[in-house]
C-alpha cells in the first residue's frame, strides 16, 4: 500500500527481520490547525516485553500530509535493527491532536527473528585471534 508518500507492507504474523522497519499511520479529519494552517497532531510511543515497558518516549509534534480536504495522513517508522532476536515485543503507538487532547493508541506486536543464511551457503570460516607461528 501507498499513503501519503509511505510504503506500507502487511506483514500478518508480526514477524520480521533485523533488516525491515514498522511503519505506522493514521488517518485524521480535522485536525486542530495552528495559525500557518498545519495540523497540531503529536506521537508517543511506549515499548514492552512480557507487560513490562521497557522504554517510553514522550509526546513530540509529528507532521502530517494533507490527502485531500479535511483529510490528513500521520506516519513514522520505526527500524528494527537494534532489537533483540526472537523476543516478543508491543509497541503502543499514541497520537494526540495538541489542541483538542483527543487520543488514540494502537497496539503493534512484533517479534525481530533470526535470519537464516540462503539455502546452499557456505559459512564464513571462524577467525583466529592467536598469532601465526
Amino acid at each position: 500500500y501507498h499513503l501519503g508518500g509511505m510504503q506500507l507492507i502487511p506483514v500478518p504474523d508480526n514477524r520480521y527481520t533485523s533488516n525491515q522497519n514498522i511503519t505506522y499511520a493514521v488517518y485524521v479529519v480535522r485536525p486542530s490547525l495552528d495559525e500557518q494552517q498545519q495540523p497540531k497532531v503529536e506521537l508517543s510511543m511506549a515499548l514492552y516485553t512480557g507487560g513490562k515497558k521497557n522504554d517510553e518516549q514522550p509526546f513530540a509534534p509529528l507532521p502530517g500530509v494533507k490527502i485531500a480536504g479535511d483529510i490528513w495522513v500521520f506516519g513514522q517508522m520505526l527500524p528494527l535493527s537494534g532489537f533483540r532476536r526472537d523476543v516478543e515485543f508491543e509497541l503502543r503507538v499514541s497520537f494526540r491532536d495538541e489542541k483538542s487532547g483527543l487520543t488514540r493508541t494502537g497496539t503493534i506486536p512484533f517479534t525481530v527473528i533470526k535470519e537464516e543464511a540462503p539455502a546452499g551457503a557456505t559459512p564464513a570460516p571462524a577467525s583466529s585471534t592467536e598469532p601465526k607461528k
